[in-house]
């Protein structure tokens, strides 16, 4: 825009109608709403979101363009903090139509995590202290933790999660290396001798 001392610019700002979409956050086995989570809505171009806090009933609302819409849970509170979303409806996009005014969104749905220990070892079966651990299923790389002095850990796995494979990150700013699994139980996992 070219705008000059004494003179009036003017400017057209042109605007697209919205879709009101509702949404719900929920446990998966027995639909209980989950109040107090905020959820991410992505639509649009590129980074066009809105992020809302769900109501006591477990619902929020917000207006979105129609066309692709992704629904996100970015935090939970305090009593879900050790739940996950579903893996079946991980940012798994949604068409919102453009002839309506309103539109219901699928429900995110919550499934409670399991605690699993194990221990890192070493090629010599020396535990490996200070490293992190994540589990990937379905390509989806899921947060971990870090061992300990005695290379254990505690993994908060969702319980229809099944692991692929673990990656483990020896080195700051260096790629994971696959551990594998010597024993399921106790989960025992051991980095391969070339690292």
């Amino acid at each position: 825009l070219q705008i000059y001392a004494g003179d009036t610019t003017t400017v057209e700002i042109p605007y697209e109608a919205t879709v009101r979409v509702h949404g719900r956050v929920q446990t998966k086995t027995d639909s209980q709403p989950v109040a107090g989570g905020l959820v991410d809505v992505s639509y649009g171009s590129f980074q066009q979101s809105d992020q809302v806090r769900t109501d006591a009933d477990g619902r929020f609302e917000v207006n979105v363009l129609p066309g692709s819409v992704r629904q996100q849970l970015i935090s939970l509170p305090d009593k879900y903090a050790h739940w996950t979303e579903d893996q079946d409806g991980w940012r798994r996009p949604v068409n919102v139509p453009d002839n309506v005014d309103h539109f219901d969104l699928p429900p995110l749905e919550l499934v409670e995590n399991l605690k699993r220990t194990g221990r890192l070892l070493d090629t010599n079966n020396k535990p490996i202290a200070e490293v992190r651990i994540m589990f990937v299923s379905n390509n989806r790389v899921f947060s971990g933790t870090i061992t300990d002095a005695q290379g254990n850990f505690v993994l908060q796995i969702p319980e229809s999660v099944q692991i692929d494979r673990y990656e483990v990150f020896v080195e700051r700013d260096k790629p994971s290396i696959d551990a594998a699994v010597i024993t399921e139980s106790p989960l025992v996992l051991q980095l391969p001798k070339e690292r």
